[in-house]
């Protein structure tokens, strides 16, 4: 999205964030084959490779926390300066995607590189408006800002893990667990009045002021939530199901919207969603469209999904199936999907390569204004610019 981003893995059983992932960092087992609560994939293995619900996601060391099935090291909050240069945080266990430095397409050259940080927080989500402002926004309240020379702490109002962020008119949102809602007016970010859900936000798009969605699931009930300028209205999406979610959602200006729900890419009408797609049994983190006409999923086992409303569904499928979580383009021919190990991708109108990466760390948000000016966020505190 040009302006506007939402980007998501989640984690929901109607617990705290923190309790469902201190339960999923006792196994003996390590990473690969594992599960987390609702029985999808957490690391880069085929779906059949996994085992029954309930399996632990990850065995972490020592001093590590477990961070949405990836070790991280913990880390102090934004606003702790890092060396300059220092490949932010741990790397992350690198054998389920190809190595991140590894160019597959021949030929191919990127120029993405790290970029200091001030955290080792995850970065969940980037929203860039300018090449001289964009915000990303991770876990413990993290918030950071870009002035177009660095990134800094933005005064951040919660503690809350944050998982979307998007910009629009000169403001913006920023969503988390416990239904957070932050606003941004003229520079500050301050959470919202009273919220009208409990509900762990996963995924925001704004197209104006007056035109915005965010999208969660509480308890065992996926929802919707439409902002019109003046309040957040609730919409109950689908029947109460435990084991399914909406993961991401992406706005359109004329208030069309997509999700990634389950291994479906669906489409807000009127009060409720739409499925457009046959369900497989991939689960879809990361949506974005290009048009009302065209749009791209991304996911587990290494799909990476494109829908026209001519051609239907096009998936690709790309082994050794790393995790993908996040997707946004500049236009129908310049897409970019960011997952696990490092791993990039591009879309060129045509198809899918490889691209080299400068890091092996879990990559969850991508943003940017247009194809030479693009943010990549992921865990450690991650930041990425290129290409």
């Amino acid at each position: 999205m040009s302006t506007f981003r939402g980007s998501f893995l989640a984690l929901f059983l109607g617990l705290s964030v923190g309790a469902v992932l201190a339960a999923a960092c006792n196994s003996p087992t390590g990473c690969e084959g594992c599960v987390n609560e609702r029985g999808v994939c957490l690391r880069g293995t085929q779906d059949s490779a996994c085992g029954s619900f309930g399996e632990a996601c990850v065995a972490c060391g020592d001093g590590s926390v477990c961070m949405e099935g990836a070790c991280a090291q913990a880390g102090p909050d934004a606003g702790t300066d890092l060396d300059a240069g220092t490949d932010a945080g741990t790397d992350l266990d690198a054998g389920t995607a190809p190595d991140a430095g590894t160019d597959v397409d021949a030929g191919t050259t990127t120029g993405f590189r790290l970029v200091p940080s001030t955290t080792t927080a995850t970065l969940r989500d980037v929203a860039v408006v300018s090449p001289t402002e964009a915000y990303a926004v991770g876990f413990r309240g993290t918030v950071l800002r870009w002035n177009g020379s660095q990134w800094s702490a933005a005064g951040s109002p919660t503690s809350e893990d944050l998982y979307s962020v998007t910009l629009a008119e000169g403001g913006g949102w920023a969503v988390g667990a416990g239904g957070t809602f932050l606003s941004l007016t003229n520079g500050t970010w301050s959470v919202y009045g009273s919220s009208p859900t409990a509900a762990l936000l996963t995924g925001v798009s704004a197209v104006s002021a007056r035109s915005a969605m965010a999208v969660g699931k509480e308890g065992d009930q996926r929802q919707a939530l439409v902002w019109d300028g003046s309040q957040w209205t609730k919409f109950a999406t689908g029947a109460p199901h435990p084991y399914t979610t909406v993961s991401d959602v992406f706005m359109l200006a004329d208030g069309t919207a997509f999700a990634a729900q389950d291994s479906m890419i669906m489409r807000w009408k009127d009060t409720d969603w739409e499925q457009l797609t046959t369900p497989t049994t991939t689960s879809l983190q990361g949506v974005w469209a290009s048009s009302a006409n065209e749009v791209f999923a991304v996911g587990s086992s290494g799909v990476l999904m494109r829908w026209t409303s001519t051609s239907g569904r096009v998936m690709e499928q790309r082994a050794p199936y790393p995790f993908l979580h996040g997707v946004w383009g500049s236009s129908p021919s310049d897409v970019w999907a960011v997952g696990s190990s490092g791993v990039i991708m591009h879309w060129n109108g045509d198809g899918w390569t490889q691209v080299a990466s400068p890091t092996t760390q879990e990559l969850f948000g991508v943003s940017g204004t247009g194809p030479d000016d693009v943010w990549i966020v992921g865990a450690g505190g991650t930041l990425l610019h290129g290409p």
